[in-house]
């Protein structure tokens, strides 16, 4: 159920100058530590949670991932990713309703929603440059309104590609890229996959792919016998039950029962008391596998993934033609996602070190085929907000830094992908102790990538807008069509109707800051409107 550092630090609670001990985890059914560095120099915890902005699952997660934080370890402050202002929250009366409510709209981060609901919205804290956030964000809106004509371009360009391989490649490379096209469509699972994939990976070498290698041991590892298993763990629990003070033994058992994983929460136990695991050969067997599955980047997991297939496809090659055309695919994948910003900051990185005119020059030259050119104008945007995004991580890096010089506790800092990565590193080359939590993520809803694009489409008009109290006066009619052109916040405009009167609002205010958030704030006549 656990996730561990594999160090000997890690932080504890309950006082201002946090040590650094044994283990730093979180409960695993809410997400798992992908990456740490732990130096008995610090005492003081970087704690980096991955965000996917607008996914409801996620969200929820992140919020109980902070609520164990806090509960286990305590913690300073929270920065997040898209906030640029101190947030203010002036609802008083149902401020508990409105904030549900909002949340589950998906209108407030699992961040926000743990402050409001803990009373804890003073300790959170911007990660973004207002300008720089808000020129982006309307940058990436305008790009998300041709999404149908690059979408469409993009499919012709698909179907280009696959013309040229399936005249090309050889009788192997077809049969991978078979397997690729059902596990990319679901049609298999990642395990079956990769599992197919094994007397290719055979031949691979994956020195160089950390998280491949790991995932691929855990597939040929011996399987875990559950009955063998559930045996041994009722051994286990009564030997603890006569060892463990009362209350660490029912914590213990609160915290294996919720039926996700419990690998490093039974190691943690264990190495604390010095019980004896190699009597129980099931458990520790596991106990590793739990450990494989849970210490996957799976951000990193998907480039590795690209650079085995690159490898294995080039292996199997008939000829140098092939080879090329194994490269242009391989570098085509990146431009894909480079035209419809799904990319990772290696990703970008990689694609960039290649050269995007490059890329389009050799497509041309290859495959007789001009028509990417069409999207050529499209690329000075598009490197524009990636180029942003990479300055916005030194950013963030600098404002986690100034927050560390004013304050003893950990720092929670919640942040997309794209970013994690650069800051990890940053943190480690500096010796600060750091955790990157992954939160667990089933899939990812179509209705998170609509909510996504909604809330990013609402930047171009939408950036700060007050409501006069005299329009609200004039009647319901008039109030529900300004809330209505403002956006399409239906829920707050019911909730206002029934739980406010309306005589006593000057005015109603809703921020959107485009990623995955908006803020209602209620205004009364006392207070002094609250400015970016």
């Amino acid at each position: 159920m656990f996730s561990c550092f594999s160090s000997s630090y890690a932080a504890t609670a309950g006082s201002s100058s946090q040590v650094l001990k044994n283990f730093f985890s979180v409960s695993k059914q809410f997400g798992f530590v992908s990456d740490s560095f732990i130096s008995s120099d610090n005492n003081q915890l970087v704690i980096l949670v991955q965000d996917l902005h607008n996914d409801k699952e996620t969200q929820t997660n992140i919020k109980n991932i902070i609520s164990d934080v806090d509960k286990n370890y305590g913690f300073s402050k929270i920065f997040i990713e898209g906030l640029y202002n101190n947030p203010v929250w002036l609802a008083k009366e149902n401020s508990s309703k409105i904030a549900d409510i909002l949340f589950d709209k998906s209108y407030l981060s699992g961040a926000e929603y743990y402050a409001l609901q803990n009373d804890n919205l003073d300790k959170l804290l911007p990660l973004d440059d207002k300008e720089i956030y808000k020129n982006n964000i309307q940058r990436l809106a305008y790009l998300t309104l041709l999404e149908a004509d690059i979408s469409g371009s993009i499919s012709k360009l698909d179907k280009t590609i696959g013309s040229a391989k399936s005249k090309t490649y050889s009788s192997k490379n077809r049969r991978i890229d078979t397997l690729v096209s059902k596990y990319h469509s679901g049609k298999i699972s990642q395990k079956a996959f990769y599992s197919s994939l094994s007397r290719y990976i055979n031949e691979a070498d994956l020195s160089n792919m950390q998280n491949i290698s790991d995932y691929y041991a855990f597939l040929k590892a011996k399987k875990i016998n559950h009955k063998k298993l559930n045996k041994e763990m009722s051994s286990l629990i009564n030997e603890l039950k006569n060892i463990l003070p009362y209350s660490e033994y029912s914590q213990f058992i609160g915290k294996i029962s919720d039926g996700v994983s419990y690998g490093s929460e039974i190691e943690r136990i264990s190495v604390k008391y010095s019980i004896d695991l190699t009597k129980y050969k099931e458990v520790e067997n596991y106990i590793k596998a739990d450990k494989v599955l849970n210490g996957l980047d799976l951000f990193v997991f998907i480039d590795e993934e690209r650079e085995l297939l690159r490898e294995l496809k080039i292996k199997y090659s008939k000829n140098k033609d092939e080879q090329l055309l194994i490269v242009l695919d391989d570098i085509y994948a990146y431009y894909r996602d480079f035209l419809s910003n799904k990319l990772t900051e290696y990703g970008y990185n990689y694609l960039n070190d290649f050269g995007i005119d490059n890329f389009v020059n050799l497509w041309a030259s290859v495959l007789k085929n001009k028509n990417i050119y069409n999207l050529a104008s499209l690329h000075k945007y598009f490197n524009e907000y990636n180029q942003t995004n990479i300055y916005r991580s030194k950013i963030f890096i600098q404002n986690i830094l100034q927050a560390r010089q004013f304050t003893d506790g950990n720092i929670i800092a919640v942040m997309g992908g794209f970013h994690t990565k650069e800051v990890a590193e940053y943190l480690k080359h500096n010796g600060i102790a750091y955790a990157v939590i992954t939160p667990s993520l089933a899939n990812i809803s179509k209705e998170q990538n609509s909510l996504y694009k909604q809330n990013i489409l609402r930047s171009i008009n939408i950036k700060y807008n007050a409501i006069p109290a005299e329009s609200l006066l004039n009647g319901a009619s008039k109030q529900e069509n300004l809330i209505n052109r403002i956006s399409d916040f239906s829920d707050i405009k019911k909730i206002l109707s029934e739980n406010y009167d309306l005589g006593n609002i000057t005015s109603v205010e809703i921020m959107t800051r485009g990623l995955s958030d908006a803020n209602i704030y209620l205004i009364t006549k006392s207070t002094e409107m609250p400015r970016p």
